[in-house]
This record gives structure tokens, sequence and C-alpha cells, in this order.
């Protein structure tokens, strides 16, 4: 099965750029319209780098589309749990747990 590609505008965020719109997030409150708009930012931008982590894993147990909703549910996850105040750049903290999902989700798979 072949991997469906989104058609996405390219994203102009810069790896800090990342980091710069989740310190933002706290700011806005419960159900506040602009946080939706800053997470969807965060995801649209990462949209290529998804692509990138689930094409790696092309023939590890999962069809390839399945990878990248564990992916796109990992990234997700690692907007909700991060925590500029102590892990630093975004993309690196990121990026190895949702690696790690796709890794532990292929195995499982097998």
């Amino acid at each position: 099965m072949t991997m469906q590609h989104i058609r996405t505008p390219r994203s102009r965020l810069r790896a800090d750029e990342f980091t710069t719109l989740l310190d933002q997030l706290p700011a806005f409150g419960d159900g506040d319209p602009g946080a939706g708009v800053v997470r969807e930012e965060i995801v649209i931008a990462s949209v290529p780098l998804l692509h990138h982590i689930a094409y790696r894993f092309t023939g590890q147990g999962l069809p390839q589309d399945q990878v990248m909703e564990i992916a796109a549910a990992s990234l997700n996850a690692a907007v909700d749990r991060y925590d500029g105040t102590r892990d630093g750049d975004f993309l690196a903290w990121a990026i190895p747990r949702i690696t790690g999902e796709i890794r532990r989700r292929c195995r499982a798979a097998r």
C-alpha cells in the first residue's frame, strides 16, 4: 500500500519557531479559539516531517497510512505534553517520542 500525500502549504516555520509557538499556548484559556489556531499551525507545519518519519518505517509490519496516523497522534500527544520550561527545543524533544511510538507499534504488529 502506498502512502497518501496530504497537500499542505510549504511550512515556513524554522525549528526554533515551533518552540516559540508552543510557548504561546499556556497564555490561552480553556476553549479559547486562539489556542486551536496555534495548534493547527504547528500540526500543518509538521506534516512534511511526519511524512519523512513515517517513510522510514516502510515495510516494518504496518501499512504506511497507519504509520502516518500513529505519527500524527504522537505529534498531538507531544504538543500536549511539551513543557518549554524544562524540555528545550520542541522538535528535538518530540521527534524521538514520535519515532519511539512508531517503533513500538511496528514491533507489536510483527
